[in-house]
Order: C-alpha cells, then structure tokens, then sequence
C-alpha cells in the first residue's frame, strides 16, 4: 500500500498522537514491522503529535541517524 503512495507521487508519513503509541503498536503488531515504530520520528509536536517516515525505518537500521525536527505551534 504505501508503494502505491509513492508511486502516485507522495510521501506517505505515520500521524501518532503521544497517548496513542502503545496502542498503535500492540494492535499493529505483527501485521507490519512498520507497527513497531522502532526508528526515530521525523517531526514531534510538542511531544503530543509525532510524524513518522516509514522510508527512515530502513535507513535507521543501516545506521543512518534520523533527525527529529521539534516543531513548536502557538494556540490563538
């Protein structure tokens, strides 16, 4: 499925709000190594929303360091 994104042009990314993880993870497992969220996020929201790229999982295993870019919003 997510060739299919990336074949149509876009970049599929995994939107996980923080309470969420542990969830996310334990009823995904096993199903997608994807599930396990096991690399480092490519965006975190003030820690209650982080941005995950499946394509750094395979970059990360092979050693690559995965920068977080934090990203600060302000409420009005």
């Amino acid at each position: 499925m997510l060739d299919d994104v990336r074949t149509g042009g876009r970049t599929p990314m995994i939107a996980v709000e923080s309470f969420e993880l542990a969830a996310f993870r334990s009823h995904l497992a096993g199903h997608s190594p994807l599930a396990s969220l096991d690399w480092p996020p490519r965006a975190d929201f003030g820690r209650a929303i982080i941005i995950y790229d499946p394509a750094d999982r395979a970059r990360y295993l092979a050693g690559e360091q995965i920068r977080t870019e934090p990203v600060i919003w302000i409420v009005r």
